[in-house]
């Protein structure tokens, strides 16, 4: 027992020894096990040719609430937050996407609702029925390429009674009960599509500007930034031209490393810990 005693004691200040005397603020390098960095999204206001507004903000609210709840490691901008984001051009939203540390900026569209009648049932039986199909879709943009991660349609077909052709007919989609369900169910199913293509994605944020050698992130304790972090830092790339006079962003090598020296809600301050002089919109990734 005495020797046992002896040996839990040479433990103990090896232990003390390896320990005691770390640094206050160690580097922490970042890995996807341990990180617990969270990816920030932009869902933008949907477009749509439905005469309801209602609708519209139904849908917009299903979409955030699902993928929220579904991707509880995504943060989803409010809408007030998107207001810099209401751009056409896929380059020049891509880059006001990084000013907000963003992986991916959501577009939707709510397409029109098409209502007919179609013969149904039995050859002896058969009967005209209203019908009705609404349709919407997504697209996904990566911040770091300008390029779509992923495009999703999806149509949902109904067969309404006259009142609600009716209802439709003057515009007031959201006072029938299958657009508003319908609309929600679609909600639901995208945001299970969204959180797929995020996820695969790499966690990133952005160099958004430098000065006396103190560069500052677009991303810091709502992603999960600490003091002390070590981040990749990778060269912004060169821009490619497409088609339809679209442009690209074709990702730059490593080109240093920043270590992070104060966080705040949305913005992190770090010092180069490998290389030098990054530019504005060079990309930040885990270590």
């Amino acid at each position: 027992m005495y020797h046992l005693k002896i040996i839990a004691v040479y433990a103990l200040c090896a232990m003390f020894c390896m320990t005691g005397c770390a640094s206050e603020n160690p580097i922490r390098t970042i890995g996807f096990s341990t990180a617990g960095l969270k990816k920030k999204i932009a869902i933008l206001p949907a477009e749509q040719v439905l005469k309801d507004e209602r609708l519209k903000l139904l849908f917009e609210k299903s979409l955030r609430d699902n993928v929220e709840k579904k991707c509880p490691d995504i943060i989803v901008l409010k809408p007030e937050q998107t207001k810099s984001l209401q751009i056409s051009d896929n380059l020049a939203l891509a880059e006001a996407g990084k000013a907000l540390g963003l992986n991916a900026i959501v577009r939707a569209r709510l397409g029109t609702v098409s209502i007919g009648k179609e013969e149904k049932g039995f050859p002896m039986f058969k009967r005209l029925r209203n019908t009705a199909s609404v349709y919407a879709d997504i697209q996904i943009l990566d911040t770091a390429t300008a390029a779509k991660l992923m495009e999703k349609s999806l149509t949902r077909n109904a067969e309404p009674d006259d009142a609600d052709i009716d209802l439709i007919k003057a515009g007031k989609d959201s006072g029938v009960y299958f657009m508003s369900n319908t609309l929600s169910d679609m909600a639901a199913e995208f945001a299970v599509k969204i959180c797929d293509a995020i996820a695969v994605q790499p966690w990133q944020s952005y160099v958004i500007s430098g000065s006396k050698g103190v560069f500052t992130i677009s991303g810091g304790k709502d992603a999960g930034i600490q003091s002390g972090d070590l981040l990749n830092v990778y060269d912004r790339g060169e821009t490619l031209s497409g088609a339809e006079g679209q442009r690209f962003l074709k990702p730059g090598p490593k080109i240093g490393e920043l270590k992070v020296i104060a966080v705040f809600p949305d913005r992190a301050e770090a010092i180069a810990f490998a290389g030098k002089d990054f530019q504005e919109g060079c990309s930040v990734r885990q270590k």
